[in-house]
């Protein structure tokens, strides 16, 4: 455990891999920060553990702005702030970011244990951009 903010990205110098490969997760974390955050976190990353691999969730654009209406956020007061339509725009922060994956829940093999209700729903969801990447799970190389 590293007391520290996330994008205070001192701590990062902390973290001593000893040549080993390094997975960074990311999850439920980068909605909640401002754009320029996640850039300036995920170009800290990179130039400290070139080649390291980094899985995150993300929600649309679509989705942040509807989120922040869903009941258990407006009890929070938490603020939703950043989404991504896009995942290869992130390739464009710097040379040699590489999407690996972009997958959808309406992807995962635990649909098919639900009721026949719930999959149908799930596979309908699924042929729609926009449902299928309201959130979901990227995996980029750095």
């Amino acid at each position: 455990m590293i007391p520290s903010s996330v994008t205070d990205t001192g701590w990062i110098d902390s973290i001593s891999p000893g040549g080993r490969p390094v997975l960074v997760i990311a999850e439920g974390l980068f909605m909640y920060l401002e754009e320029e955050e996640v850039r300036a976190l995920i170009l800290a990353l990179k130039k400290s553990f070139p080649g390291c691999e980094l899985v995150f969730d993300a929600y649309s654009t679509l989705t942040v702005k509807r989120v922040t209406k869903h009941p258990s956020l407006k009890k929070t007061g938490v603020t939703i702030k950043w989404g991504i339509d896009d995942a290869t725009e992130i390739e464009k922060w710097a040379k040699g970011i590489r999407l690996v994956e972009e997958w959808y829940f309406t992807q995962a093999e635990e649909i098919e244990k639900l009721e026949s209700l719930y999959r149908l729903a799930f596979r309908i969801a699924g042929l729609f951009t926009a449902t299928k990447k309201a959130h979901r799970i990227l995996h980029f190389a750095l």
